[in-house]
């Protein structure tokens, strides 16, 4: 095979670069929104949010990992902050505390898929957004072979089970889907009738 002075010969793309900043455009946090962006690698989708939302909210890109050392816990700062977890812990995050829950390329990786998705709902405030991205079930030639894909079908009935509304799907690009879910309002008087204790 003969290949040019101009031209390049790649045997393993990478993941298309546009997903990050689409994924962030999609989504169009509030300047003032608290997120958080779970995944292998969180941070280039972390850092799109919190540069298209300025300085009045925060954004914490969470790497999900087997081996977290023991730190004192970090106070939310507004902006980026970086932290890791191991999917069998509860998050460091209070109740109802975020606007929106982003699981970038996450979901095919969790060990814990039901603990991970409770934790989810329990940080979401009421009518917040729960956003999967992931990877189309095709073939390619690059990103997971598809038999390690989750289909954005599968991701709709995993969220509609853990009683999350669903707000529809769409596609990143021709590599990437995206399922919108959102934790129900009803959730907020549940929240209340159990504080006062009725």
């Amino acid at each position: 095979m003969h290949v040019s002075n101009g031209e390049q010969l790649t045997t393993t793309p990478e993941r298309p670069n546009d997903t990050a900043e689409r994924l962030a455009a999609v989504l169009n946090a509030s300047p003032s929104a608290a997120v958080a962006v779970f995944g292998e690698e969180p941070d280039p989708f972390g850092r799109r949010i919190a540069a298209r939302m300025g300085s009045r909210g925060v954004v914490y890109s969470i790497e999900l990992c087997d081996d977290v050392p023991a730190e004192t816990e970090q106070r939310p700062l507004l902006g980026h902050v970086k932290l890791r977890h191991r999917d069998t812990d509860r998050l460091p995050l209070p109740d109802a505390s975020l606007d929106l829950v982003v699981w970038a390329f996450a979901f095919r990786t969790l060990d814990h898929l039901g603990s991970m998705l409770a934790e989810a709902r329990r940080v979401l405030r009421p009518g917040g957004r729960f956003a999967i991205a992931d990877w189309s079930s095709q073939d390619e030639p690059f990103g997971p072979s598809r038999d390690e894909r989750v289909s954005a079908a599968a991701c709709e009935r995993c969220l509609s089970a853990s009683g999350f509304g669903l707000l529809g799907k769409l596609m990143l690009n021709a590599s990437h889907y995206l399922v919108m879910g959102r934790r129900p309002l009803a959730d907020s008087a549940a929240m209340r009738d159990a504080m006062m204790g009725t």
